[in-house]
């Protein structure tokens, strides 16, 4: 399925445990709903993205990122609301092409969450 999202979509699969150094991604299923789900997403960490943390770490190795920005090519910083309305579109597509494909073979369309665990 083509998607976009900011940047691409960039990231498929089941939950993740986190682990020390990074967080995982997963969810807590309400009742009823599968706890084995497929996510999809993408970061916001490109050429032209302004990110703080980041930013901080390679200063200390002498890269300056805030230099590196430009009245052509100005560094961005993605909030918490833009973040949301790109996953409210990503969600939007994976919606509309799970209606087409249901639509196309008259079954509904079976998705990585709905298949059986191997």
């Amino acid at each position: 399925m083509p998607a976009e999202a900011h940047g691409g979509v960039n990231y498929a699969g089941y939950c993740q445990d986190g682990a020390e150094d990074r967080p995982g991604v997963c969810h807590i299923p309400e009742p009823g709903r599968p706890d084995r789900v497929w996510w999809l997403g993408f970061d916001c960490s490109h050429a032209h993205d302004a990110t703080p943390t980041m930013d901080v770490r390679l200063l200390k190795v002498g890269i300056d990122m805030a230099s590196l920005s430009s009245d052509l090519f100005p560094r961005i910083y993605r909030t918490i609301d833009y973040v949301r309305a790109e996953v409210a579109y990503l969600a939007g597509q994976v919606q509309a092409a799970a209606i087409s494909a249901s639509n196309s073979t008259g079954e509904p369309l079976t998705l990585p969450s709905q298949a059986k665990a191997e």
